[in-house]
């Protein structure tokens, strides 16, 4: 009589066994899968923020390309309007608009019209949508050129 109870003894610990085994195979499967989840989701938000650091790294290093060579481009300005030699002004009035073109291109793509230098008598000076007409007074027909020289004041139209 006691062999029949060993055997449902051994029976009992091997279903057991078997259900703790699939318990545990249950249980790290889920773990798995949890922590798929969680390495999927950080993995996602990494990549938006690797998108975010790269789009601001783009604005930086766009702004910096346009700061310098616009402060290129008035310091040339400034030169072209306290030279009194023709030449030269040419020269500078050309070297201002290699020195802008990317931008002014860059401006173009967004809808923007022109970029124009005016002297303190309000001649053009440069026109970079058609730079080969420049030195018309332009106080006439525009009266913000009169009012940038009145007031000492950048205007910005669109």
């Amino acid at each position: 009589m006691k062999v029949p109870h060993r055997k449902s003894v051994i029976l009992l610990e091997i279903f057991l066994i078997l259900i703790l085994f699939i318990y545990f195979i249950f249980l790290k499967n889920t773990k798995d899968t949890q922590v798929n989840l969680i390495l999927e989701n950080y993995l996602e938000k990494e990549k938006k923020h690797l998108r975010y650091m790269n789009y601001l790294i783009g604005i930086r290093q766009k702004y910096y390309f346009e700061h310098n060579e616009i402060q290129k481009a008035i310091e040339l300005f400034k030169r072209a309007t306290e030279t009194k030699n023709i030449c030269e002004k040419g020269r500078l009035r050309k070297k201002i608009y290699y020195t802008l073109f990317p931008l002014y291109q860059a401006f173009k793509k967004e809808g923007n019209r022109g970029i124009q230098f005016h002297t303190k008598d309000g001649k053009c000076f440069l026109r970079m949508h058609i730079p080969e007409k420049f030195g018309d007074d332009l106080t006439s027909i525009r009266p913000s050129i009169t009012y940038v020289e009145k007031h000492l004041k950048t205007l910005v139209r669109i």
